[in-house]
C-alpha cells in the first residue's frame, strides 16, 4: 500500500526549519517511490524561488482575519489535499485551520508538532495566551493522531497518547566534516525573544574570536546596533554557506522543539554549545560529562563564557566534541524521518482495520 500523504505548513513568513524540512521530506519520500507532495503558504515575504517536485507553495499577501479566511478557503479547496488519504500539519495554524474543514471520512489529519504550540509566559499576554492554547488544544481534539519529534516537546505539549516521530535533515543540507582548526562562532535562527540572540553577542563581547549570525527578524536592527565590532551579520543564507567557516555553532534559545540547526552543525563535526530547551540536546549529547559542559542554562551567561573559552583554547577538546557530537548526528536523518512516519501511519492503521 502507498498511501497519499500531503504535509502542510500554512502559513510561513521565514525560510525557516519548517519550509526546508517540508521541501526535504517530500523529495526523501518521493525519492522512495513514496506518493507525498507539499503544500506552504507564505505571506509574500518569503521568497521561495527553488523547491523540489512535488512541493506547491502558495503566495497570500493577507494578514489578519481577511488572512485566515483565504487561507483557509485555498486549503477546503485544494485538490490534493481533498484526496489525500493523510493529511499531516507541520505548524499550529495549519492545525488549526485544517480542523475546521470537511473531510472524506477515512483521511487521516494528523498534527506532527515541530515547535512551541502556544506562546509561553513572557511571550505574550496572559490573554492571548489562554486562547491560543484553547484553540490548538480543540483542534488537537480533532486530530487522528498527534505527533512530537522529541520528548521535550511531547512533555510541553501535555497531550494524551502523543507518538514520538523524530525529525531529520538531509544530507545536503549537513555541514561538511571539517578538521577542528580556528574558532569562529555561528549562530543561525530567526532573530526573535524566544531565539535569544542577545546572549550571542554578551558572550562575543567577553571572547575576543569571530561570531557570525545568520537569519533576520524583529530583533536585528536592535542587534545590529548592540554588536561587537567581532560580529558579521550574514541574514538567511544557504546551510551549506552557513556552516562553511564556522567551527563551533552556539544553541542560545530559550526554547526550542528540536534544533535543527544545531543538528545540521553537529553532522559536520562543529562543536555545539546549547541551550537546555534544545530537544535535541540530549539526543547529540550521550556523554554525562559533555552533557553537563555543553548543554546549559540559557539565563547563565558566564557559564557559556567558560563552555566557549574552553572550546576556544583547546584545539583538541573542541575536536573530541565535534567527533561526540557528529556520530550522535548521523542517526537523525531525513529518511529515518520519513521511515518513521510511514511506519506510524502503517501501525495505526494496521491497527485500525
Amino acid at each position: 500500500m502507498n498511501p497519499k500523504v500531503t504535509l502542510v505548513a500554512a502559513p510561513l513568513v521565514t525560510k525557516g526549519g519548517v519550509f526546508r524540512s517540508t521541501c526535504e521530506l517530500v523529495e526523501a519520500a518521493r525519492n522512495a517511490g513514496l506518493d507525498w507532495k507539499g503544500v506552504v503558504v507564505t505571506r509574500g515575504d518569503l521568497g521561495a524561488t527553488s523547491v523540489p517536485e512535488g512541493v506547491d507553495v502558495h503566495v497570500l499577501d493577507y494578514a489578519g482575519l481577511t488572512g485566515l479566511l483565504k487561507l483557509r478557503s485555498l486549503l477546503g479547496k485544494h485538490e490534493r489535499l481533498q484526496s489525500s488519504d493523510a493529511v499531516i500539519s507541520l505548524i499550529p495554524q495549519s492545525d488549526v485551520l485544517l480542523a475546521t474543514l470537511k473531510r472524506h471520512r477515512k483521511q487521516k489529519l494528523i498534527a506532527y508538532v515541530r515547535g512551541a504550540p502556544w506562546p509561553r509566559e513572557g511571550e505574550a499576554n496572559h490573554l492571548r495566551r489562554t486562547a491560543w492554547r484553547l484553540i490548538e488544544r480543540w483542534a488537537l481534539s480533532r486530530m487522528w493522531e498527534v505527533w512530537a519529534t522529541t520528548p521535550k516537546l511531547k512533555e510541553e505539549l501535555d497531550w494524551p497518547q502523543t507518538h514520538i516521530v523524530p525529525a531529520g535533515i538531509a544530507s545536503h543540507a549537513q555541514a561538511r566534516v571539517r578538521k577542528s582548526t580556528g574558532s569562529v562562532l555561528v549562530w543561525a535562527a530567526r532573530m526573535s525573544p524566544d531565539k535569544n540572540p542577545h546572549l550571542f553577542l554578551e558572550i562575543l563581547k567577553q571572547v575576543p574570536v569571530t561570531g557570525l549570525m545568520f537569519g533576520d527578524g524583529e530583533l536585528r536592527s536592535e542587534l545590529e546596533q548592540a554588536a561587537p565590532s567581532n560580529v558579521t551579520f550574514r541574514g538567511w543564507s544557504d546551510p551549506q554557506l552557513v556552516w562553511e567557516e564556522g567551527t563551533i555553532y552556539i544553541g542560545t534559545s530559550f526554547r526550542e522543539a528540536f534544533g535543527r540547526s544545531a543538528v545540521e552543525a553537529a553532522t559536520g563535526g562543529m562543536a555545539t554549545v546549547l541551550s537546555d530547551a534544545f530537544g535535541a540536546a540530549p539526543m547529540l549529547y550521550t556523554d554525562k560529562q559533555l552533557r553537563d559542559a555543553y548543554v546549559l542554562d540559557p539565563h547563565d551567561t558566564q557559564a557559556w563564557v567558560v563552555a566557549v573559552q574552553n572550546l576556544v583554547r583547546n584545539d583538541s577538546l573542541r575536536a573530541d566534541v565535534g567527533n561526540h557530537v557528529r556520530q550522535n548526528a548521523q542517526a537523525l536523518s531525513i529518511q529515518g524521518s520519513v521511515a518513521a512516519i510511514v511506519e506510524r501511519i502503517d501501525h495505526r492503521g494496521s491497527r485500525a482495520a
